[in-house]
């Protein structure tokens, strides 16, 4: 995805951050966290690693998703607020496009496990809203893995021999995608970054 930035004054000649960016009461509910391949050390961004693959990037996306642009620390302080008050406002970004996903059940032969349906680019960053955990455990019980190889795509079950049946075809999205995130299998854990940590790839499957 290309990161897109504003520049300049906005409205009526007022003050824009240096990414472009109005008063923070005015863009919090565009918040959101986009989980990405890890970028280079120097790419501009407010990042959280998943993994060593995966980051989660703060972006502002306006509410039709046509434009995302990815928020930098000098927009922090162009608003006057801490990391803490930016990743709770993307946190309930993310909480709100979670509740207009479905929940598709996918047949498996081992275990149970569902795929994340709905019209948002956000549906693997969903991985990372504070509600995701309690929705997923209500159809999965307290095992939770996931495997997200796009940032369109993300497929969560109870058993890691899911992976039999999900394997092949998660590999060739993976192939065929314009946009690649990552082939790690994740299991949810509420003490790592993000709430997930890495138990495995498909790759050495």
């Amino acid at each position: 995805m290309n990161h897109a930035h504003l520049h300049g004054a906005g409205c009526c000649g007022a003050p824009t951050s240096p990414s472009g960016f109005g008063a923070f009461e005015g863009c919090a509910s565009g918040l959101r966290w986009l989980l990405e391949p890890a970028p280079d050390a120097d790419t501009p961004g407010v990042r959280v690693h998943l993994s060593e693959r995966v980051v989660a990037s703060l972006v502002h996306a306006d509410p039709a998703e046509r434009r995302v642009d990815w928020v930098e620390d000098a927009d922090l302080t162009f608003w006057g607020v801490t990391r803490d008050s930016v990743a709770t406002a993307a946190a309930l970004g993310l909480d709100a496009l979670l509740d207009e996903l479905t929940w598709r059940v996918r047949p498996v032969t081992q275990g149970r496990a569902f795929q994340l349906e709905g019209r948002t680019l956000f549906r693997a960053s969903t991985l990372c809203a504070p509600a995701f955990a309690g929705q997923a455990f209500e159809r999965l019980g307290p095992a939770l893995f996931a495997v997200a190889p796009t940032p369109e795509l993300v497929v969560v079950f109870d058993d890691l021999g899911a992976l039999g049946t999900l394997g092949p075809e998660l590999l060739r999205a993976w192939a065929r995608a314009h946009e690649r995130l990552s082939l790690e299998v994740l299991a949810h854990a509420p003490d790592a970054p993000l709430g997930w940590r890495v138990v495995g790839s498909l790759e050495a499957a």
